[in-house]
């Protein structure tokens, strides 16, 4: 045999000091039979008796038993030390199950620290006997991974790029490793370029984020609005991961869309430990924002003596890019390229920086009001990107043109929307603008103000005469209500004539979507205008599939006691039920148990509910599905059942209760 490491050795010393000192004579006729019929009648305290007896006379089938019991807590505290103890003493007089489950327990650290060589060892031996379920792990460990694409189902109506967004989203490591091993890059994004890494540093996911650097993520890359994971990692403060970033390579000197760098975000925020290993990598001091000011000015600005102090230490000088002096305005450094200013009209940059004064002191001395930047964007459309409703209002005092446009055809009022402006909007109505306007490529100033979810600016502009029914490529003003839950804009869409039952390319109605986000206010709003129950999306996931999915109980119930089909099923063959399993969200399982579904259904992997719940590693969905009659026996098209799939993936608890189940109804071996 194999020589074992420490912690085995001194699992196995402890073992058998443990059954020399607690041995106790065995009662008269004891057998494994009278054990496994206490078993089988759920006599669990009973059996335990009998069992410990036997075990402590050395009967290795007697101890794997008893480890059991206490790895699934049945007539005995749960303890995996216990069962480790008890698994080990039976795994060296050869117990081949027992092997399996140790080695499974080594590689998790179940009751153990981990110990891969050890681990390894067991499943050679058990392999060595025969254990398919261990000759699979000893090649999938061979291939550098534990847990195959095979195993955990990826069906959410997705490509496997928006599949690693979603699960980034929900925290689901499992399903992201397994995603990344199957070849899915590490750098998917999001149709606003917002990639797995930037979803999971802002959404406080570090595992995720670690497993997305350790798979080569481009660490420096940006979405469309300008920021990075470092970005976001540093304005949310999460020293840790920043400097995990840098050291795989992170820019340290990278900006957001407003221009400002990791050292101005941790001025903004007087987040002294990330400015000091900033400067310590070397950040350059002297980088401007768009606004121009420095990380030293902002320090300055706000009043952080400590921060600005760690800044002249390394050499920073404050700055005053703009004077209120007219004459040094009208030469902002023009001939020095690197300026963000750089060829900008005097008055674009007064109205950029909000300096009243100043705007009136140009306007006053003849400043240009239509003269455009480099950017084509003319004073008033630096006012109303910027939010300025004082300069908004006097630059159309001065004659500035409401309805003026940029080279893509968009108003004022559109890119006062599209940066979120709501107050600028109000202004820019009241003076006329036209709340119709679209741009080149037919976005409305209310699609705009939909996709931003501004549900005031929405309403405001259904007030103003905006048209509630055009759909863009399938994108809908209703639509983008739903899914982000405006109730009372999507009932005034509804009430002037938005279509209910229109279903964007990937055939998702607004009731779906509702579903989809757990919005049930809005839900409930659709389904008393007459929405369809049961429309499926091109994925063919109906309303309470996609509900169901994403673990939104509340919606799953309102819908099933609309009548909606409990036993519809995808594309894949995956009913509401099987999804809500596959997602590990056991009070969706246990609520559509409610309802009475078919819970034998299979999909096209021929994988039943009680599959997919032991591959999301739910113990409480297994035993509800368990109770409602699901079969444990049942094979998938790989020839696995339930209890072979949790030994897999190395579910040992949900292992011991499938097989404790499977006992109490037959003597059949399930291994």
């Amino acid at each position: 045999m194999a020589p074992r490491k420490s912690t085995v050795n001194s699992h196995l010393r402890r073992a058998a000091i443990l059954w020399c000192l607690f041995a106790t004579p065995i009662a008269m006729g004891t057998t494994m039979a009278d054990a496994k019929l206490a078993l089988r009648q759920k006599n669990y305290e009973h059996a335990m008796e009998m069992l410990s007896q036997l075990a402590e006379t050395g009967n290795p089938e007697a101890q794997y038993q008893l480890g059991s019991l206490y790895r699934s807590g049945l007539g005995v505290a749960q303890s995996y030390e216990q069962c480790f103890s008890w698994l080990l003493l039976a795994a060296e007089q050869d117990h081949v199950k027992a092997q399996y489950i140790l080695a499974t327990m080594l590689e998790k650290g179940r009751g153990t620290t981990v110990d891969m060589a050890s681990a390894r060892n067991y499943y050679q031996q058990a392999s060595s006997a025969g254990h398919q379920q261990a000759q699979a792990k000893l090649e999938k460990m061979s291939q550098g991974f534990t847990q195959g694409l095979d195993v955990i189902l990826v069906e959410h109506d997705l490509s496997k790029g928006d599949s690693l967004i979603h699960f980034t989203k929900i925290g689901n490591v499992d399903a992201v490793t397994e995603l990344l091993s199957g070849g899915v890059s590490a750098d998917s994004s999001d149709d606003f370029d917002h990639s797995a890494l930037m979803t999971a540093v802002e959404l406080g996911r570090d595992d995720i984020a670690h497993l997305l650097v350790k798979h080569g993520v481009t660490v420096n890359a940006k979405d469309r609005y300008g920021e990075s994971a470092a970005v976001i990692a540093t304005r949310l403060e999460n020293l840790s991961l920043v400097t995990q970033l840098i050291e795989a390579g992170a820019n340290i000197d990278t900006a957001d869309g407003n221009g400002n760098s990791l050292l101005h975000l941790a001025v903004q925020n007087n987040d002294l430990d990330s400015l000091r290993m900033f400067l310590h990598e070397g950040a350059s001091t002297g980088g401007s924002n768009h606004g121009g000011a420095t990380a030293l000015d902002l320090a300055n600005l706000r009043q952080y003596e400590s921060a600005a102090k760690l800044l002249r230490k390394h050499g920073a000088l404050p700055t005053d890019l703009i004077s209120s002096n007219v004459s040094t305005a009208r030469q902002i450094e023009p001939i020095d390229q690197n300026n963000p200013f750089s060829h900008w009209p005097a008055l674009s940059i007064a109205a950029w920086r909000g300096n009243i004064e100043l705007m009136k002191t140009l306007i006053d001395e003849g400043a240009d009001v239509s003269e455009r930047d480099p950017d084509f964007l003319t004073p008033l459309g630096r006012s109303a990107c910027r939010g300025y409703t004082e300069g908004v209002q006097l630059l159309l005092n001065a004659g500035a043109s409401i309805n003026e446009r940029t080279p893509d055809g968009s108003t004022v009022l559109l890119l006062a929307i599209e940066n979120n402006q709501r107050q600028v909007v109000d202004v820019l109505l009241t003076a006329g603008a036209t709340a119709t306007d679209s741009n080149h490529k037919g976005e409305t100033a209310l699609l705009l103000a939909s996709r931003n979810g501004d549900e005031i600016v929405v309403l405001k502009l259904l007030e103003q005469g905006a048209l509630a029914t055009p759909a863009l490529e399938g994108e809908t003003v209703l639509h983008n209500t739903v899914i982000r839950g405006m109730t009372n804009a999507a009932a005034s869409l509804l009430e002037r004539g938005a279509d209910l039952h229109h279903r964007d390319p990937r055939g998702r109605s607004a009731l779906w979507l509702a579903a989809s986000e757990d919005h049930f206010e809005t839900a409930q709003l659709l389904l008393s205008r007459g929405a369809a129950l049961n429309t499926q999306s091109s994925a063919g996931l109906t309303p309470l599939a996609a509900a169901a999915r994403d673990g939104n109980t509340a919606i799953v119930k309102m819908l099933c006691d609309r009548g909606a089909i409990t036993d519809s099923q995808t594309i894949q063959g995956n009913s509401p039920l099987m999804l809500a399993a596959q997602g590990g969200h056991s009070e969706v399982v246990q609520v559509l148990l409610q309802y009475n579904p078919d819970v034998e259904l299979r999909n096209i992997g021929s994988n039943t509910a009680l599959m997919l719940a032991v591959s999301a590693g739910s113990l409480q969905s297994v035993q509800n599905l368990v109770t409602a009659g699901a079969k444990i026996k049942r094979k998938n098209i790989q020839r696995r059942n339930a209890i072979d799939i949790a030994m897999a993936i190395g579910q040992t608890e949900i292992a011991s209760y499938l097989e404790q189940q499977a006992e109490s109804g037959s003597l059949i071996d399930v291994f």
